[in-house]
């Protein structure tokens, strides 16, 4: 009897063993299928990921891009600022030429009006000299007439 249970035994863990096999090779046919869809998915999430890298990289090379555009602009700015100041000084020498201009312009005036004022002195001094020139030719005259008119009183005397 020892016998038969024993083989009845095997033959009960032989169909376990067949069905515990029959159901590893189930999991292991569910896990290949597994395996399968993830290693698509691992493989899509690869190509994302590289697709991103390759997004980053591009927008990395537009910052670069526009870095350097801003770098021009700045420079430009600089250069724009530096021409004003320029500008700026150049005025404020014009400015000063001018007010020295001015300056010199008030100074001929003043000197204008000087030259103007020694005419009228001028002027005034001929008309005073005319007048004792007048004067003085009357004085003259009369001198004459009195001299003319003594010679003539002693000519007719028969002196």
């Amino acid at each position: 009897m020892n016998i038969e249970k024993t083989m009845e035994f095997i033959l009960e863990q032989q169909g376990a063993f067949a069905a515990h096999i029959g159901a590893l090779r189930e999991q292991q046919a569910q896990f290949a299928a597994r395996q399968a869809t993830s290693t698509q998915q691992i493989e899509a999430l690869s190509q994302t990921v590289q697709g991103l890298v390759e997004v980053a990289r591009l927008q990395s090379e537009r910052l670069d891009a526009h870095d350097r555009r801003l770098e021009a602009q700045e420079k430009r700015m600089e250069a724009q600022e530096r021409r004003l100041e320029v500008q700026e000084k150049g005025l404020e020498v014009q400015e000063k030429r001018l007010e020295v201009q001015e300056k010199k312009l008030e100074v001929q005036e003043k000197k204008l009006e000087v030259q103007e004022k020694k005419l009228e002195v001028q002027e005034k001094r001929m008309e005073a000299q005319e007048g004792r020139g007048e004067a003085f030719e009357q004085r003259f005259d009369q001198f004459l007439e009195r001299f003319d008119a003594f010679l003539r009183g002693r000519g007719g005397n028969g002196r």
